[in-house]
């Protein structure tokens, strides 16, 4: 647990993905695996830890195996803790689980529309339509500031993204539209946390009785829609800054 915490304070909070990473560390430090003694964590505690996971899925488990080994990784490296090898080597991550294919289909739409009107999440709504209207990613469209934004070229700009590329992003008209209406005296045009979108995400989509839909599901609708106006694979993967093809071809 001490060597968790020491991590999230020095590693994680440097990582793009701090927050999903400190939420998921948090989770650990309730599990019995952390309240041993770092020479107690043997590749059997972590072969049954893995499978106890597993039922949470085979990210859950995967990422929280690689999260371990990098921190017994650190803690032998850097801050002196004695062990022979690293446990986390000598135990089989779960295999990766077969892409998602899921979509946003036909009334699926109106069911979240509907769900909405009970959210108290002012932010929600809009973001749900500029994820559906731009293919931003949830943590790309939380980090956009006024300064990013040029509503006259109809544009936003994403400096820093998964990737590791910038990219410039049109909009839509609605898109536009709902950008329009924020705040300008606020620095971002979303002032709320990933975690509260998070967390009114996965109510909206209990009322909308989509449980299965995750927010990263409603990326594919522009694309699908540049298809459907004419757009190639390599023409939509230039403007859409995607670096690998076959996400499109999915």
């Amino acid at each position: 647990a001490e060597l968790l915490i020491r991590y999230r304070d020095t590693i994680t909070v440097t990582k793009k993905g701090a927050p999903q990473e400190t939420r998921r560390i948090q989770r650990l430090l309730k599990d019995p695996l952390t309240f041993l003694a770092a020479d107690q964590i043997t590749s059997d505690r972590l072969a049954c830890f893995r499978d106890k996971r597993l039922r949470d899925g085979t990210r859950a488990a995967a990422i929280d195996l690689i999260l371990i080994g990098h921190c017994l990784k650190i803690a032998m490296n850097e801050w002196g803790l004695s062990l022979a090898t690293n446990p986390a080597d000598k135990v089989k991550r779960p295999a990766p689980a077969k892409a998602r294919q899921r979509r946003l289909e036909a009334g699926e739409y109106i069911a979240l529309e509907k769900a909405a009107t009970q959210t108290k999440n002012p932010c929600l709504w809009p973001l749900v339509i500029l994820a559906i209207e731009t293919g931003m990613r949830r943590s790309e469209l939380l980090g956009l500031t006024w300064d990013d934004i040029n509503l006259k070229n109809r544009t936003a700009y994403l400096p820093d993204t998964k990737n590791g590329s910038s990219r410039t992003v049109p909009l839509s008209s609605q898109a536009v539209a709902i950008i329009s209406n924020f705040d300008k005296t606020k620095t971002k045009l979303l002032p709320v946390s990933d975690n509260a979108i998070r967390l009114s995400w996965d109510k909206l989509r209990k009322r909308a009785n989509l449980i299965d839909l995750g927010f990263h599901d409603l990326l594919p609708e522009p694309i699908s829609r540049s298809f459907k106006n004419g757009l190639s694979i390599t023409e939509f993967a230039l403007f859409s800054f995607h670096k690998y093809p076959r996400f499109l071809l999915s």
